[in-house]
């Protein structure tokens, strides 16, 4: 590359999801992420968002605005509704400290808005997935399994599983209502994932996802990675 083009740095755990002709890089696990719950540092690290665009394939960098950026970095859910892109969740960085809030970013603004802030409703936590999924009209976030703190509220058709780190693997799956921006937590039918994480999930049809591969529960105890195929669908009474 030509000196002073901007370069896009390393980066791992993170998401690249894509609008139009650009996709979008934000957070992840970078060097100079400060290992810290919050800093002015770390603030200012996660107000930028990367850009590349196809058309012309250059790396650019853009100063964010809006609420605060998220401070879940590494391993957030992700995925995106026309020009919108959701996170949800993520690692801190340190510890065992999760998160379970929801923030939007708009990629024709450069605009952060937080959507639902951090709650007991649900289980914290990273590494998991989420998409998009509508039904008789109405648009819900889909987000499933992942590793997290333990939950504050625990949920009898899901399954906990704790690490040798502290951390806890499941299998918990949650709906948001985007309309009136509640949460659900939807009965579940067929065959269930086990506790799972870091699997891939792509949306298949509006009301309909495939899942593949991930890690779960060995019976040693470790982690186990799987090439399982599952697919998931969303029924009008909010069932999976």
């Amino acid at each position: 590359m030509s000196k002073g083009i901007y370069q896009l740095g390393g980066i791992s755990q993170h998401s690249a999801p894509v609008v139009g002709e650009s996709v979008f890089l934000w957070g992840g696990g970078k060097p100079d992420l400060p290992v810290v719950h919050d800093s002015p540092q770390k603030r200012k690290l996660l107000s930028t968002i990367d850009r590349l665009e196809f058309r012309i394939g250059h790396w650019s960098s853009h100063v964010t605005r809006g609420t605060s950026p998220p401070l879940g970095a590494v391993g957030y859910f992700c995925t995106t509704r026309n020009n919108d892109i959701f996170f949800f969740g993520g690692w801190c960085g340190h510890d065992i400290c999760y998160y379970n809030e929801v923030n939007s970013f708009n990629s024709l603004t450069y605009e952060w808005s937080n959507i639902i802030p951090t709650s007991d409703a649900v289980m914290k936590r990273g590494y998991g997935g989420m998409v998009c999924m509508e039904s008789i009209g109405t648009e819900y976030l889909f987000m499933i399994g992942g590793i997290g703190s333990t939950p504050t509220t625990y949920q009898s058709q899901y399954q906990y599983i704790q690490l040798v780190t502290g951390h806890i693997r499941t299998n918990e799956q949650n709906l948001l209502d985007l309309s009136t921006r509640q949460w659900i937590i939807p009965a579940i039918s067929g065959q269930c994932c086990s506790p799972i994480n870091s699997f891939a999930i792509q949306k298949i049809t509006d009301n309909k996802a495939v899942m593949f591969g991930g890690a779960v529960p060995s019976d040693d105890g470790r982690s186990l990675l799987v090439n399982t195929v599952y697919t998931c669908q969303l029924e009008s009474d909010t069932t999976i």
